[in-house]
């Protein structure tokens, strides 16, 4: 083992690597390289690896005279990825360890730290202030399972913090301040206890108050309309939610719908959903709302279309990613079996009520649109 390690990925990001460290440790870096090396994109991903590479050179940086709290901390980091150390001879001769997954990956392509840093940085930043927050208290094989999910709230604050101020009065409320907070739960969901103080409307009075909050990913929803047939999709499909309430019906007919990955937009989810749920695309989408479909108790927050596609009878049928346990079955209603099924109080989902009452509001506008070529 060696006091000297060799960053050659994210962590060349210094205000990644300083995040992971607890501390700055900019005057202790140097430029370095390793011979017969090269640093490429992992296949299907957008992080790096180090891979043999006759005559190749990987350029990187050198973190000199780590001391143990040092190591410890960007050994838990790396190790939520399953990377672990690796002792090499760096070009100037000198010997160094680097984190390299147990069994090299495919890769395709030269990764570029600009590139990433660019897209990914500020997400990193925040996805890594929280695995570091588990820095020990958990085994970080165990924080690395939950990884996707802890990008994927990363993704969503970070869209929260970037939104321009709404309208209204509510908008120049301060924010509360965190006075306790305890995660008592944490896998696909986490579930936050919260002690909150804030001002009351008459400035008079500092409040405080107990919260759970269930933290969820910012969601699209989508609800394919043709408006040449005059018909819409939906889909069906068990949710555990309307189970645990002791629904007698836990199948829920509603719009497509998913998780917005990190780095996408509302768009690109609608458009991957709808190809991944129903095998629908759009040749254009309809821009309904931004919403807190429950804002008391969940941070979800969902952006909703409806999507004008071709709908023939022929495309309903059963799909989904079998990978994420989806077994969708989609269907074609027509617009009075749709509008039948929401204004009698037939159907409870959310999303769906409010997509079907816009299109029942749009509904000439978009069919005169179509037949008139738009």
């Amino acid at each position: 083992m060696s006091d000297t390690i060799f960053l050659f990925g994210t962590l060349r990001y210094l205000p990644l690597l300083n995040l992971v460290a607890g501390r700055d440790l900019t005057t202790s870096l140097g430029a370095a390289a390793l011979e017969d090396h090269a640093i490429n994109t992992v296949a299907g991903a957008d992080y790096p690896c180090l891979v043999h590479a006759k005559g190749e050179r990987a350029e990187g940086l050198c973190l000199r005279s780590a001391d143990t709290g040092v190591r410890d901390r960007l050994a838990f980091y790396e190790a939520c990825f399953g990377y672990v150390l690796e002792t090499v001879t760096l070009a100037n001769g000198e010997i160094a360890d680097v984190f390299r997954p147990l069994k090299e990956p495919k890769s395709y392509a030269v990764w570029d730290l600009e590139a990433w840093s660019t897209r990914w940085g500020d997400i990193a930043l925040e996805a890594a202030s929280e695995v570091m927050s588990r820095f020990g208290k958990e085994a970080p094989e165990e924080v690395g399972t939950r990884f996707g999910p802890i990008r994927i709230r990363a993704a969503s604050k970070l869209r929260a913090m970037a939104e321009v101020e709404r309208e209204g009065a509510g908008a120049a409320r301060p924010v509360a301040a965190v006075k306790k907070q305890s995660r008592g739960y944490d896998r696909f969901f986490a579930v936050d206890d919260l002690v909150l103080s804030h001002t009351s409307f008459d400035g008079q009075r500092e409040l405080e108050v107990e919260r759970a909050v269930f933290l969820m990913a910012d969601a699209v929803t989508v609800l394919p309309y043709d408006p040449q047939r005059d018909k819409v999709l939906l889909i069906e499909q068990f949710r555990a939610g309307i189970f645990a309430r002791g629904d007698r019906y836990s199948l829920s007919l509603e719009p497509i719908a998913g998780r917005m990955d990190p780095g996408e937009t509302p768009e690109d989810t609608a458009h991957r959903e709808a190809q991944e749920e129903a095998g629908v695309s759009f040749a254009r989408l309809e821009f309904i709302s931004r919403y807190y479909p429950s804002p008391g108790g969940t941070s979800e927050y969902l952006t909703s279309y409806v999507g004008i596609a071709d709908l023939p009878d022929s495309i309903a049928g059963i799909s989904g990613v079998a990978e994420e346990g989806e077994d969708i079955k989609s269907h074609v209603l027509s617009f009075e079996a749709l509008m039948s099924l929401v204004s009698g109080g037939r159907n409870a989902n959310g999303p769906l009520v409010l997509s079907a009452l816009w299109l029942a509001q749009n509904r000439s506008r978009l069919r005169m649109l179509a037949n008139a070529g738009a």
